[in-house]
């Protein structure tokens, strides 16, 4: 467009395409803040002078995404000199959005459900050492943070760290120690129930072979070794082993 006055007015159409680098340390509930510099390296401001007319950029034509919503936007004009050319003055604008995503959806798929399986944790504590559906409860909870996380892998890039994945990573060892726990007391109550209800010698060899194979089990883990029928304990372990087989 060409003015009575001489000026001329170009507006080429374009497209830009940018990328920001993405901070999911608080994942869902993040807010990202993109900056898009817009300048000239050609030409200085004898040539081209950008000029803005307000700090905040125009949200005529923005259209909404379902995943993020503008939480703020700024305008900024820049003129720098640059030590290549220290006579010439050039200029830029920067404009700066804070995206923030919408966390409704993730917050009912993703942190709800952590939240309420990581607390149903610390019931499996409550319930009988002598009860097998402890152990079944703990196996259902160490598949639910499995689903979890995986879920969470496929939301997040796996080259980020979030808060949540900490949690969840510490939900599953907590999970797991206490499936360990309950797997363990399960066999000692009862074989303890078997020695009172039954007695004599059938009771006491029952019990017996039920201790030596919950030793057998974990001597790897326990730094037991075995020379033919000859055990060799630390003594920590010592101490447990013979309170145990009392």
């Amino acid at each position: 467009m060409i003015y009575e006055n001489g000026l001329v007015l170009v507006i080429p159409p374009m497209t830009v395409t940018a990328s920001c680098a993405m901070d999911l340390t608080y994942f869902p509930y993040d807010i990202q803040t993109c900056k898009l510099k817009f300048g000239s390296w050609s030409y200085d401001t004898s040539v081209i002078d950008l000029r803005i007319e307000s700090d905040k950029p125009g949200l005529d034509e923005y259209e909404t995404h379902p995943e993020w919503e503008l939480a703020n936007s700024t305008m900024e004009r820049i003129a720098r000199i640059y030590p290549c050319c220290l006579n010439d003055t050039y200029a830029d604008v920067t404009v700066t959005l804070d995206l923030k995503r919408v966390s409704g959806p993730y917050s009912v798929k993703l942190v709800v459900p952590s939240v309420i399986t990581a607390f149903l944790i610390l019931f499996t504590f409550l319930l009988p050492s002598s009860s097998g559906e402890k152990i079944v409860f703990c196996l259902v909870l160490l598949l639910s943070l499995i689903l979890l996380s995986v879920y969470l892998h496929i939301t997040v890039p796996s080259n980020s760290e979030s808060v949540l994945g900490e949690f969840l990573t510490f939900a599953l060892f907590l999970v797991f120690f206490a499936t360990i726990i309950a797997v363990i007391c399960y066999n000692v109550a009862d074989c303890l129930l078997m020695r009172d209800k039954f007695g004599g010698p059938e009771a006491e060899t029952h019990w017996n072979t039920r201790k030596v194979s919950i030793l057998m089990s974990f001597r790897q883990h326990l730094l037991i070794s075995t020379t033919g029928f000859e055990y060799t304990l630390s003594p920590i372990i010592q101490i447990a082993r013979e309170n145990l087989l009392r």
